[in-house]
């Protein structure tokens, strides 16, 4: 199988990424027993931490093969942060050793470029993921890009100048009077960004979990730059990387089921385009047409006509139908039935309310249970549908009168039919429509009974006064 050559890249990331662990990993094993004080041993192992769920999530992302530019703006905010975390457990490692002054200078000048590129990438994914190229996201993403311009040239005239901070020969970082500036650019992306969040996303879920993204960097630089930083902003930074991953990803797998159910249904349609049901309506009239054809032959295949036609046409039908619909097309199987079981099998209906809506084929599929696992096995018997109101929901039960049988007779027949509609299937289609519900009752004399509840809408109790 051809792997795509992003996917490669990816591999080859990870690796690097992997080993870049391992190896801050040994460092840290090496250097927490040497001469480090608490506050530098809880930065190594708060940055080699972070540097391992970078790793957890870059490896999680490339197994999905459905990767898109979202993805692309998330990995990349993952490789900032984990490369954050790296010169940050470098700089917490060696930090005033006299041999290192450069790797502590780099360190210094990449901490605050990371973090306010790792906003910009945000931004450009947070477009992604809404879909927005309205006017105040243009405005707003113009405001990002200045900000985010604005911190590089704050760093690149400190270089000469220092007036921030500067690296001393003995590997030490000595901070200015105007050292907090450093974080203006970042804060200012912060509030934007959340304005954005406010301003563009729809859904309390996705809000949420962007707001946190936000919310929680920005209490890390205030208690950073109070308190003695112990240089939480990264992996704070990485831990609401993974909040987005988990909430987008959770919903993305819903959407997912959403497209296979819709593919699906097209299918179907395709299905029944390609069965021609005028052909096959019209055949049917033919042959039961035929001079010569008993009575009883050209009322069965009108029966078996009308039962075709039914079952095509809940295909077509995406939501729930009529509950008198449904009457009828059981109606019709019950026809067909009688013609291999004949007087032996009885049809009652005592139906009290019939103004509500129920899946296609969910009655039928009840009758023909109770027809296939209680009234063969007895010789015959009697069906009986019922429908009335309790409380707040509408009640529906299919009751026969013969041999009495369980869950687990069902779930063995589809195990040995595994291509058909099984109870829990049928189950949990109501469940997911309507909210409804279905029990297998034994019942006090012979027998089972089929309980189908289903919870009357708002609408419709107060249509009806209650």
């Amino acid at each position: 199988m051809l792997i795509p050559t992003w996917k490669k890249y990816g591999v080859a990331v990870a690796l690097l990424l992997g080993f870049l662990f391992l190896f801050s990993m040994y460092l840290l094993t090496v250097n927490r027993t040497g001469s480090f004080d608490n506050l530098s041993v809880t930065r190594m192992a708060l940055a080699v931490c972070g540097m391992g769920l970078c790793v957890m999530l870059l490896l999680t992302l490339l197994m999905d093969v459905r990767i898109n530019l979202g993805g692309i703006y998330f990995i990349t905010m993952l490789l900032i942060n984990f490369f954050a975390l790296f010169f940050s457990n470098l700089y917490a490692i060696y930090l005033g050793n006299e041999q290192y002054t450069w790797l502590i200078q780099i360190a210094e000048y990449l901490n605050p470029a990371f973090l306010i590129s790792i906003m910009l990438t945000f931004w450009l994914y947070l477009g992604f993921i809404t879909g927005l190229r309205e006017r105040l996201y243009l405005e707003l993403e113009a405001v990002f890009f200045g900000l985010f311009f604005l911190g590089l040239v704050m760093l690149i005239i400190n270089i000469p100048t220092g007036y921030i901070f500067y690296v001393t020969k003995e590997a030490t970082v000595v901070y200015g009077s105007m050292s907090r500036i450093i974080f203006v650019p970042l804060l200012c992306m912060l509030l934007v960004g959340m304005v954005g969040v406010q301003a563009l996303v729809k859904g309390v879920r996705k809000k949420v979990a962007l707001a946190m993204f936000l919310l929680a960097p920005l209490l890390s630089i205030i208690l950073d730059s109070i308190l003695n930083p112990v240089g939480t902003i990264n992996i704070i930074f990485c831990l609401s990387l993974l909040i987005i991953y988990g909430n987008f990803y959770v919903g993305r797998s819903k959407e997912l089921i959403l497209k296979d159910a819709e593919l699906m249904e097209q299918r179907a349609k395709i299905l029944i385009s390609q069965i021609q049901p005028h052909f096959l309506y019209n055949s049917l009239t033919s042959i039961m047409n035929i001079k010569g054809n008993p009575p009883a032959t050209r009322e069965a295949i009108s029966d078996f006509g009308m039962y075709l036609r039914g079952n095509l046409d809940s295909l077509k039908k995406s939501g729930p139908i009529a509950f008198a619909a449904e009457l009828d097309h059981v109606e019709t199987y019950i026809m067909l039935e009688k013609l291999g079981m004949g007087e032996k099998l009885n049809y009652e209906t005592d139906i009290k309310v019939r103004n509500f809506f129920i899946p296609a084929q969910t009655i039928q599929m009840l009758v023909e249970y109770c027809i296939d696992f209680g009234l063969r096995p007895s010789g015959g018997g009697t069906v009986l549908v019922r429908s009335s109101v309790a409380g707040g929901s509408y009640q529906i039960q299919v009751t026969h009168d013969g041999t009495a049988f369980t869950r687990a007779t069902l779930a063995e027949d589809e195990s040995k039919h595994p291509e058909g509609v099984t109870f829990s299937s049928l189950n949990d289609r109501l469940a997911d429509t309507l909210g409804g519900s279905i029990e297998l009752l034994r019942r006090d004399g012979p027998g089972n009974t089929f309980l189908v509840t289903l919870p009357i809408p708002k609408k419709s109790r107060a249509a009806r006064g209650e």
